[in-house]
């Protein structure tokens, strides 16, 4: 009686191990099908994100106004550029003197002049 009993349990393990062998390998052809499968947009979907195309102003980059205030800033005496830009509403730093570059940030910032000074004058100024 106990060989029976032996022979069925060992029949019901059979049978769980060929399940579990099939499970395994329909879970793996859908992992496959579904990491492989590419993705598709829906078409003309009117409640998508704006055009990609179309530029979106960024409000840290300077407009041409700027530059041009920046620019005028060229050719003027070390003193009167660092005064005119803090009338402007600009910080400013130095960035190189007569040749010698100095260690910046590399960080961006619209509200600050960069002077290239030659023999006390700025010779390039530019933002960020």
């Amino acid at each position: 009686m106990k060989r029976v009993e032996h022979h069925k349990q060992l029949k019901n393990y059979k049978l769980l191990s060929v399940l579990l062998g099939v499970t395994v390998l329909i879970l793996s052809l859908i992992i496959v099908f579904l990491l492989t499968k590419p993705a598709q947009a829906p078409e003309n979907d009117n409640t998508s994100s704006p055009d990609t195309n179309q530029e979106v102003p960024n409000p840290s980059e300077p407009n041409g106004e700027d530059q041009d205030r920046v620019n005028a800033y060229i050719g003027l005496s070390e003193e009167e550029a660092i005064s005119r830009a803090e009338q402007d509403g600009y910080t400013y730093r130095i960035v190189a003197r007569d040749g010698e570059r100095f260690p910046v940030t590399m960080d961006y910032n619209p509200s600050r002049v960069n002077f290239t000074i030659v023999d006390g004058i700025v010779t390039d100024a530019y933002l960020g």
